[in-house]
């Protein structure tokens, strides 16, 4: 009997753990203001002070990618990111690298209960500047 029980009591704990994981992470997609040709895709771990779980930026010249599955993609690390809930910042490096070869800087703006949203730039240092506009999406 004592099966029994665990089991009707292990099967909801792992169905509130499975949907309490699916929450912990937002994605955000940001497309160029100026060139449609920009984007930047990142995901969003939900705590605070943390960097992203992994970022793409596409530039007409190149793409850049801290995800090892992206083909054709220059990989990146995350370097450092900063979120100041007005600002985020985020410097991808080479791994090797001091300096960062792509930074995207952000403002933040929100309203109530809505997502925010975001304007800014990515700047991949020796290429150029795009400025962007970004939103979460859950």
């Amino acid at each position: 009997m004592l099966r029994l029980t665990i089991a009707f009591v292990a099967v909801p704990a792992a169905l509130v753990l499975g949907s309490a994981s699916a929450l912990a992470t937002a994605g955000m997609v940001c497309d160029g203001l100026d060139n449609k040709d920009v984007f930047v895709e990142m995901n969003l771990p939900r705590s605070a002070g943390s960097p992203p779980n992994w970022v793409r930026v596409g530039t007409p010249e190149k793409s850049f990618s801290t995800l090892g599955m992206d083909e054709g993609a220059v990989p990146l690390i995350v370097k450092q990111a900063f979120d100041d809930r007005q600002t985020f910042n985020i410097d991808l490096a080479d791994s090797g690298a001091d300096d960062a070869l792509v930074k995207i800087r952000l403002l933040r703006a929100e309203e109530g209960n809505d997502l925010s949203v975001y304007i800014g730039y990515a700047h991949v240092v020796g290429q150029g500047i795009y400025p962007i506009s970004c939103s979460e999406d859950e």
